[in-house]
């Protein structure tokens, strides 16, 4: 029994000692690979929420502007609901846009610290490229908007010619056209800026480049 009572104190103490050292260099290098893989799948899931937020953003303006010619309120009506579906579109892609850089800044000394500053030039993304874009098209969607909504208010004395309406859709209509060349404008600037940015920075292109899901393909 002696023997047994001194075996049992000799591993407890043995187990205690073990309990109360420090991690050795190989399992804090796991824990150091888990963090990392933590925050790369965290920046790649925001990177595909963007992509896909603006492949839809790009779907809704093309069906936009492919719109049949507006001649009856049916149409209008229809070319309504398209513009607003490209504003909720505009604006789920910004919201996107901004969680990731959002990440980006919060987690910034930590990407560092786990060599993961690599995905740091992303935040580019938010600057004054795409918000020159963002400004431009927003400009775009209203004008596009106000002149709709005029010409659904005023159809019967537009249809007639009468001049009061006609100055007013003319003023509306010069205005969505400046816009509409302002947001081609823009959108030419914000594209090249990304062709830079991944001249720049080609380790970044897979995450940035715009795939569609296959069930859009379908």
């Amino acid at each position: 029994m002696g023997a047994i009572k001194t075996f049992c104190i000799t591993m407890a103490a043995t187990l205690s000692f073990v309990l109360s050292v420090p991690l050795h260099a190989a399992e804090v290098k796991v824990l150091d690979d888990l963090d990392k893989t933590i925050h790369t799948d965290a920046i790649k899931d925001r990177c595909s929420r963007y992509q896909q937020a603006s492949l839809a953003l790009q779907k809704s303006l093309d069906e936009l502007n492919s719109s049949e010619e507006i001649s009856s309120i049916f149409r209008i009506n229809k070319v309504l609901a398209q513009v607003a579906q490209s504003e909720k579109m505009m604006a789920r892609t910004s919201g996107e846009l901004a969680e990731l850089n959002g990440y980006l800044t919060v987690n910034k000394e930590k990407l560092v610290a786990g060599g993961l500053e690599m995905f740091l030039p992303l935040a580019k993304l938010n600057d004054v490229g795409y918000k020159g874009y963002e400004e431009a098209l927003k400009a775009y969607l209203e004008a596009f908007n106000d002149m709709l909504e005029y010409s659904k208010s005023n159809m019967p004395a537009l249809r007639v010619g009468r001049k009061a309406e006609m100055d007013a859709y003319d003023n509306l209509y010069s205005r969505y056209v400046a816009a509409t060349d302002r947001q081609g404008e823009a959108y030419t600037r914000w594209n090249q800026f990304l062709l830079d940015f991944f001249q720049e920075y080609p380790l970044l292109r897979p995450y940035l480049e715009q795939k569609p899901k296959k069930e859009e393909m379908s």
